[in-house]
C-alpha cells in the first residue's frame, strides 16, 4: 500500500525551521517526513522567514538553506486549469483578498492528493472551499 502523500502550508513550514517559535518542536516532528510542499507556501515561508523583525529574521541565503534541506524535492504547482478552478471556487462564495493565497495553497495540496498540515484555523473554510484534504495541528 502507498504512503498517503503529507504536506504541509506556511503556518507549519515556518514553524518546523525556528527553533524559538512555540510550535516548533511539534511542527518539525511532523514534517520530518514531508519532502515536498506547494510552490506558493515556499514562497510565502521564504518571505516570512526574510521580513521577520531584525533579531530574528533570517538573511536571505540562510532562509534558502533552510528551505532547500528541508523540503529537498521539487515544490508543487497548481495547474493552469487548477489556477482556473481554484479561482472560480472562491468567486462564487464571493471571496477574495488574502484567501486566494490560502486557495492556491490548498488546491495545490487538492490536486496532488495530498492531506495539507496547517496550524492556521483561519485558512481551513478556504481549504474545505478548493477540496483540500487538510489537519488542524494545535
Amino acid at each position: 500500500m502507498a504512503t498517503p502523500l503529507v504536506t504541509a502550508d506556511t503556518s507549519l513550514i515556518v514553524a518546523s525551521l525556528l527553533q524559538w517559535h512555540p510550535l516548533h518542536a511539534r511542527a518539525a516532528a511532523l514534517l520530518r517526513e514531508v519532502r515536498r510542499v506547494p510552490a506558493h507556501a515556499l514562497a510565502e515561508s521564504f518571505s516570512v522567514l526574510t521580513r521577520l523583525p531584525a533579531q530574528r529574521a533570517l538573511r536571505p541565503d540562510l532562509a534558502i538553506r533552510a528551505l532547500h534541506g528541508a523540503f529537498p524535492e521539487e515544490p508543487w504547482s497548481l495547474s493552469p486549469a487548477g489556477y482556473q478552478s481554484t479561482l472560480s471556487r472562491l468567486a462564487e462564495a464571493g471571496w477574495g483578498g488574502g484567501r486566494v493565497y490560502d486557495a492556491v495553497i490548498g488546491g495545490t495540496a487538492a490536486e496532488g492528493g495530498a492531506r495539507l498540515l496547517s496550524a492556521d484555523r483561519r485558512a481551513l473554510p478556504t481549504y474545505a472551499l478548493v477540496g483540500a484534504a487538510y489537519e488542524l495541528v494545535d
